[in-house]
C-alpha cells in the first residue's frame, strides 16, 4: 500500500553504485550484487537485520496482511511518518531498467522467474483507499485471495462448461478450483509470437520487427546514463518474445543488409510487448518514460531537419 515518501537519501543503492559496478564488472551486474546493496541499505534505514523470508513469502491471513500494510502506509515506520521502505525504492526507479538491461542472461532469467513478483507488488503499490476498499470486501466475505504459485494452469473445460484452476496449496497438494466464469486481468502476453491479432501476425513474418534476443555480456556499449547494453555477443542467446528496441529512444531494430540490425527510422514500440528489455513497460511510470523518449528523438529529427 502506498505511503509518505520522506527525504532520505540513498547511500547505498544508487546511481553512483550502480555505475561502480557496472565498470568494474564489464557490464555484467548481478542480482546478488544489486540485493546486497538494498539489504545494506535497509537495514542501514531500520537499524536490524531484514527479515526476507517474510518480505517474499509472508506468513498470515490476507486480511490481516492488508490490514498491517495500510496501517503501515498511513501512519508511516519512520520519525516523520514516511514509509522507509518506499522511500528506499521510490530512489531506484530511474535506475530499474538499466539494472535489469544489464544483468547476466542467467539471473535476468532468474529474476523473471522468482522475483517478478515481489518486485512489482512493491514498486507499483496500490492507494490506501483502494486498499481500505479490497479490506472491506475482504471482511465481509465477498473477495477471496489464493496464492496459485508460479505453475498453475488455467484451462477451459468445454463439456462441464467452466474454467478450471489447476495449483497447489501451501503443503503441496494438487487443487483444481473450477469456476463458469473468469475475467482474465492478467494483462498482454510479453511473447508478440501469441498475440492473436493480425497485425501482430504480418510486423513479424514481414521482418518488420525482431524478436528480442539476450546474449551474455562481454563488452561495454555505454548509453547516455552510463549504464551498459551489450546484446551483440556471440554465444547462446535467449529469445523473450518481446519488440527488440533500442531503449534509449525506444525507435524498434530492424535486419538490414547483410544481416546488419539497424535502428528503425520511422517505428517506436512501447508498453508489453517490449517488456523483455523494459522492466516496468506495463506500468504507467514506464510507459511515461517512454513516451517522453520517443518525443525527445522526434523534436532532436525535426531539430536536425530544420537545420
Amino acid at each position: 500500500v502506498r505511503g509518505r515518501i520522506g527525504n532520505q537519501r540513498n547511500k547505498f543503492l544508487n546511481r553512483k553504485n550502480l555505475i561502480r559496478l557496472l565498470s568494474e564488472n564489464r557490464g555484467n551486474l548481478t542480482l546478488d550484487a544489486i540485493f546486497k546493496l538494498l539489504n545494506w541499505e535497509l537495514e542501514d534505514a531500520y537499524g536490524r537485520t531484514i527479515d526476507w523470508e517474510e518480505i517474499v513469502n509472508p506468513s498470515g491471513e490476507t486480511a490481516d496482511l492488508l490490514r498491517e500494510y495500510l496501517d503501515d502506509a498511513i501512519h508511516g515506520d519512520g520519525p516523520h511518518g514516511e514509509l522507509i521502505w518506499q522511500t528506499i525504492l521510490v530512489q531506484t526507479f530511474d535506475m530499474v531498467r538499466d539494472v535489469y538491461l544489464n544483468l547476466t542472461i542467467e539471473d535476468r532469467k532468474r529474476f523473471d522467474k522468482n522475483y517478478t513478483s515481489v518486485f512489482f507488488t512493491h514498486a507499483a503499490t496500490q492507494p490506501a483507499v483502494n486498499a481500505e476498499k479490497l479490506l472491506a470486501l475482504l471482511k465481509a466475505g465477498i473477495v477471496e485471495v489464493f496464492k496459485l504459485g508460479a505453475n498453475y494452469r488455467l484451462s477451459r473445460d468445454e463439456v462441464k462448461d467452466c474454467y478450471e484452476f489447476i495449483y497447489r496449496d501451501n503443503q503441496g497438494n494438487v487443487k483444481r478450483d473450477a469456476y463458469r466464469y473468469v475475467v482474465n486481468a492478467r494483462g498482454q502476453e510479453k511473447s508478440l509470437e501469441t498475440n492473436p491479432s493480425a497485425l501482430a501476425n504480418n510486423i513479424l513474418k514481414s521482418g518488420t520487427v525482431q524478436i528480442e534476443e539476450i546474449r551474455p555480456v562481454d563488452h561495454t556499449a555505454h548509453s547516455n546514463h552510463g549504464a551498459v547494453s551489450g546484446l551483440e555477443t556471440e554465444g547462446c542467446a535467449d529469445k523473450t518474445g518481446s519488440i527488440r528496441i533500442d531503449p534509449e529512444t525506444h525507435r524498434i531494430m530492424q535486419m538490414g543488409p547483410e544481416k546488419k540490425v539497424t535502428k528503425s527510422n520511422a517505428i517506436y514500440a512501447v508498453g508489453a510487448i517490449t517488456r523483455g528489455q523494459i522492466i516496468d513497460a506495463s506500468m504507467v511510470r514506464g510507459i511515461v518514460q517512454a513516451t517522453s523518449r520517443i518525443a525527445d528523438d522526434l523534436v532532436n529529427y525535426l531539430t536536425r531537419r530544420v537545420h
